[in-house]
């Protein structure tokens, strides 16, 4: 074939492609409009059903949530600026301490987590992935944030001081300190 013509089938080729891929794009195109009038976007959560507020409940609750995190060990806390999150993945090893439960490890049933979570509407109470509880309560998140954040703080600073520790002794680095501070006192 000579190069001339050639140039000529690469172009019809080409243009062929170039239709096709546009009839494509332009499928996908009318497709993704039709299904987004089929599914409007929704403009808020639909929320959890709460029952309504009981001032024993909401007692009952405030204990429990209070003695549980004095034992922080075995606890995941999160919270931001409307929820609070306590979490655990086995209520059996709750009053463990970190050092036990790694020397022994066991299975852990799904029915043994533990979730509670606190909104400003409400709280939630759940024991493995399908029983929970949940109670509208508006003064509860206030009344934990604070205790929550303050034990958020007692933590992390015993985990670091911990880590600290660790790695400046196994790693030599405090003996290393030690020494260039006596050699360099006046």
């Amino acid at each position: 074939m000579k190069k001339k013509d050639l140039k000529k089938v690469s172009k019809l080729l080409f243009n062929q492609l170039q239709d096709q891929k546009d009839k494509l794009a332009a499928a996908k195109k009318a497709e993704r409009e039709n299904n987004s009038k089929l599914c409007e976007p929704c403009t808020e959560a639909s929320p959890f059903e709460l029952c309504e507020y009981d001032v024993n409940v909401s007692e009952r609750f405030k204990k429990l949530v209070n003695n549980i995190i004095n034992y922080p060990d075995n606890l995941r806390f999160d919270y931001n600026a409307n929820w609070i999150s306590i979490s655990t993945d086995s209520i059996k090893d709750l009053k463990k301490s970190n050092s036990n439960n790694s020397n022994s490890p066991r299975k852990i049933s799904d029915s043994d987590h533990l979730r509670i979570e606190i909104t400003k509407t409400g709280f939630t109470l759940e024991q493995g992935y399908n029983k929970y509880s949940r109670y509208k309560d508006d003064t509860m998140y206030d009344y934990f944030i604070e205790i929550v954040k303050a034990k958020v703080k007692e933590v992390n600073a015993t985990n670091f001081n911990n880590v600290w520790d660790l790695i400046a002794k196994e790693s030599g680095i405090v003996r290393d300190s030690n020494l260039d501070d006596i050699f360099t006192e006046d």
